[in-house]
């Protein structure tokens, strides 16, 4: 799986970062045995929307999932395929349209989940 992952402080519009965008923080094959990767750290009262471009080589079979995670503070927020759904299987037929979506809902969740425990936080301790 070879992936392209960037940032920006206000949601994407399509692939165009209408803020500031963070730059390209993976670029290359993902290592799909399970080691994470660590992309960005930013400061609390700030947020991030994370744009997740993949592809696969022509020769590639078999099943990917891709994990999104948010740490802060002792709280973690995770994202994965059994959080919103089961995706298809990667291939012809307009599955990899499938996956490539499903990963961008994933990449948006990470950044709103990580949103509202910074906004529960100060909240709370105010």
């Amino acid at each position: 799986l070879i992936a392209e992952i960037q940032a920006c402080s206000v949601q994407w519009v399509g692939d165009t970062c209408g803020g500031t965008q963070s730059g390209v923080l993976w670029q290359g094959p993902l290592d799909v045995g399970g080691e994470a990767q660590a992309l960005l750290s930013m400061p609390d009262d700030e947020s991030r929307w994370v744009l997740v471009s993949a592809t696969l080589p022509t020769a590639a079979t078999g099943l990917v999932s891709v994990v999104l995670q948010a740490s802060g503070a002792s709280e973690t927020v995770v994202i994965d395929p059994a959080t919103v759904g089961s995706l298809s299987a990667t291939g012809s037929g307009g599955s990899f349209a499938l996956w490539l979506g499903g990963a961008a809902v994933l990449a948006g969740l990470v950044v709103a989940g990580t949103a509202a425990v910074v906004r529960r936080r100060r909240g709370g301790g105010e």
